[in-house]
Parts: structure tokens; sequence; C-alpha cells
């Protein structure tokens, strides 16, 4: 899942920097703090994951883009984790006016 919506999303990375990036995106989720997933049914379809006061990622499947499920996220984080901070790739500017 993480693939596709890098895909959708990052449109600066090449195919081989995804490949690249995507055993250090699995070690990070191993190693972050609080981490949420997102399910429909049984599916994930997202994830954010939160540490220090800081969300680090957020991943969300391409089909459920823009349906307020990222809101929803960002919202819990400030409720359950008091998060102040926000790791954003400057280079998605997608990313940027979400934030």
């Amino acid at each position: 899942m993480w693939v596709l919506s890098v895909r959708a999303s990052h449109h600066f990375l090449t195919e081989a920097d995804i490949v690249r990036l995507t055993p250090q995106a699995e070690g990070a989720l191993q190693q972050i703090e609080t981490l949420w997933i997102v399910k429909d049914d049984l599916e994930p379809i997202g994830f954010m994951g939160v540490q220090d006061r800081k969300i680090e990622m957020l991943f969300l499947h391409p089909d459920y883009f823009h349906q307020g499920l990222g809101k929803a996220l960002v919202n819990r984080a400030f409720v359950e984790s008091n998060v102040e901070f926000v790791d954003v790739n400057e280079q998605n500017p997608e990313t940027l006016k979400f934030y």
C-alpha cells in the first residue's frame, strides 16, 4: 500500500527511488512509536506514524485520497498524541496544501 500511495503522490520520485526507499520505509514502520492503521473491512488502506509529538508518516491507498481519512488521522494525532509537528516532503505540493 505504501508503494501505491507514493507512486500516486510523490511525483518527484523515480521508480528506482521508490524501489530503493521501500526497505527503509518498512524499517521505519517497525521503529515508529505510535502507528495507526486504517482498514476497509480487513484490508489496510492507510496508516499514520507519530513519534515525539510529530507526524512522521501518513500514507493512504490512492483509491481513498480526498475522502477525509487523512484529516481524521491528523485530528486523532492532535487529540491522542498532542502532536505539534509534522514531517512533510516539500517536493510534494499536494501534501503541503493538505497540512
